[in-house]
């Protein structure tokens, strides 16, 4: 494919695309990206599509608006106008032209394009990728078939429920080698997925440390919660990890939007069991009391200031401050470093372990 051309067609009144090796699409929102990939999709395995559709036990009727519904999304026929024009590769498509003619060689209904989709969170359900027909009919067929996929390969992957190896990510001689460094440095931080077949059923969890995470804990949150276990992972130690709703790199965020550049920011806070819990990593020694305390204040400060809706959830059935020491346990009890700390109503400890 090396050039398209399009009118009328969705919300894409008309444009003129050429393709390269990469080919990238920039846009706002709601003005066709989607639409066009799909339509690509349709155009390039438009044999495999309705076989796929049939093999599901979808009808159409053959009318055009009822297959239009069926691949894109329901009620999404219209996309397809009186003067809507598609030309790839200089062929014209009319809404015709994807509908099986007879005499189709087996080999052109084999999948050509693999189509990830950008609703792909939600082809799991319960730590596990959703077979096709267990989608609901309005959704679109990218999505259903991205599902199908994954489910079958995971399945292949995991047909040995007694096998040791259950790492789905990293996997030697799976993904290269400078792949999976790129991955885990910026997605995964250390941490590994792997497939759980313990259960009467299958699932995905994500190690960190000894913590396993089920996927509803990480897959709604991970871009939040992951930064938390980066460099501290072993400083956390959560008791239900299902009771976690997520955390937030409260120095890391406001260092990425370029505020509070000079001042001493705090490091994190954790929603664990409906309550959140505010802790710094930090090395311990009396020289850095007055350092963490000038923190503990500004997050006070902060929180009654800026991030008031946050402070209300702080917790009350415990202490909800914690200075968790990065380099040993050197606050000694009792001494007057320690008094000075608690005092003000931080608790100084050498791992933060919620129960």
């Amino acid at each position: 494919m090396e050039k398209s051309e399009l009118k009328s067609f969705g919300p894409i009144g008309e444009a003129n695309i050429n393709f390269g090796d990469i080919t990238l699409l920039i846009a706002t929102q709601a003005s066709g990206k989607s639409i066009l990939l799909q339509l690509i999709k349709l155009i390039i395995d438009r044999y495999n599509i309705q076989s796929v559709l049939k093999q599901n036990n979808y009808e159409w009727g053959n009318k055009t608006e009822n297959f239009l519904d069926l691949f894109f999304v329901e009620s999404m026929s219209s996309v397809w106008k009186p003067d809507t024009k598609i030309i790839f590769d200089k062929k014209e498509y009319f809404i015709k032209s994807f509908f099986t003619k007879q005499g189709v060689r087996e080999s052109s209904r084999t999948e050509k394009l693999f189509y990830i989709s950008a609703q792909r969170v939600v082809t799991m359900s319960q730590g596990w990728p959703k077979a096709f027909r267990t989608f609901d009919i309005g959704d679109p067929f990218v999505l259903k078939q991205f599902g199908e996929s994954i489910r079958v390969l995971m399945e292949k992957e995991t047909m040995n429920g007694d096998s040791a190896d259950n790492n789905v990510f990293p996997k030697q001689n799976r993904i290269k080698e400078p792949i999976r460094k790129i991955l885990d440095e910026n997605i995964f931080h250390g941490a590994k997925v792997e497939s759980d077949n313990t259960s009467l059923k299958r699932r995905f969890l994500l190690r960190v440390g000894e913590s396993k995470l089920p996927f509803m804990t990480w897959s709604a949150g991970q871009k939040e919660f992951m930064p938390l276990f980066h460099n501290e992972r072993n400083k956390v130690e959560l008791n239900d990890s299902k009771k976690c709703g997520g955390s937030l790199f409260i120095d890391q965020c406001l260092l990425n939007q370029k505020l509070y550049p000079n001042d001493n920011r705090w490091d994190y806070a954790i929603d664990y069991n409906g309550e959140v819990f505010f802790f710094e990593v930090h090395k311990a020694s009396s020289g850095e009391v007055s350092t963490v305390l000038k923190k503990f204040q500004w997050l006070k400060d902060w929180l009654a200031q800026k991030a008031p809706e946050i402070n209300a959830l702080k917790a009350k059935s415990k202490t909800p401050y914690y200075w968790v020491q990065s380099n040993g346990f050197h606050i000694l009890p009792n001494s007057s470093c320690e008094r000075a700390v608690r005092e003000k109503g931080l608790k100084p400890i050498s791992k933060l372990v919620l129960k």
